[in-house]
C-alpha cells in the first residue's frame, strides 16, 4: 500500500515539473520572439501585420479558466489532490499554449520577405510552400536548406500569394 503512494507521488511530482519546464520555456521562446520583434520593427517600417491570433488565444485562456475552475471545485469537494494536481497541470499547460499561439498565428510581410517564429524570412530563400490538406489544414515553408517550417493553413496562403508577387515584381526589373 504503502509503494503505491510513494509512486503516485513521483508521478504527481513528474507532471509538475514537466508542466512547469514546459510553460517555463515556452515563456523564454516568446521573450526571445518580442526582442527579435523589435530589432525587426526598428529596421523595417514598412511592413503589414497578418494577426490571427485573438480567437486561437482566447479559447486557450478560457479552456485554461475552465480547467483550472475544476480544480477550485475538486477542492472545495474534498477530491483527492491527485486530481486537483492533474487539473492544475493541464491548466498550465493551456496557458503555455496561449503563450505559444501569440507566436505561431502571427506574421508580417514585407516587400521581400516575412518575420515569423522569431526570425525574419526573405522569400528568395524559401523553396516552396506546401500544405496538408485534412482535417485539420496545414501549411509548411520548404527553405532553400531542406529545412520545413510548420505554419498555419492561412499564413501558408498569404505567404505563397506574396512569394509570386515577389517572383513577378523581380521577373520585371
Amino acid at each position: 500500500m504503502e509503494s503505491s503512494s510513494i509512486v503516485m507521488m513521483v508521478i504527481t511530482v513528474a507532471f509538475i515539473a514537466l508542466s512547469l519546464y514546459i510553460l517555463l520555456e515556452t515563456f523564454k521562446r516568446y521573450q526571445r520572439y518580442k526582442k527579435n520583434l523589435r530589432e525587426f520593427l526598428a529596421g523595417h517600417q514598412d511592413y503589414r501585420d497578418i494577426n490571427h491570433t485573438r480567437w486561437h488565444v482566447l479559447s486557450m485562456i478560457f479552456l485554461a479558466a475552465v480547467i483550472i475552475g475544476f480544480c477550485i471545485l475538486a477542492y472545495l469537494d474534498g477530491v483527492e489532490s491527485a486530481y486537483m494536481v492533474v487539473y492544475a497541470c493541464l491548466g498550465l499547460l493551456f496557458l503555455g499554449l496561449a503563450i505559444d499561439n501569440l507566436m505561431r498565428y502571427r506574421c508580417l510581410l514585407t516587400d521581400d520577405g516575412f518575420y515569423y517564429l522569431g526570425q525574419y524570412y526573405r522569400y528568395r530563400s524559401v523553396r516552396e510552400v506546401k500544405f496538408k490538406e485534412g482535417l485539420f489544414k496545414k501549411g509548411f515553408i520548404v527553405l532553400n536548406k531542406n529545412e520545413e517550417i510548420p505554419c498555419t493553413y492561412k499564413i501558408a496562403q498569404i505567404l505563397k500569394e506574396n512569394q509570386q508577387i515577389w517572383k513577378k515584381h523581380k521577373k520585371r526589373k
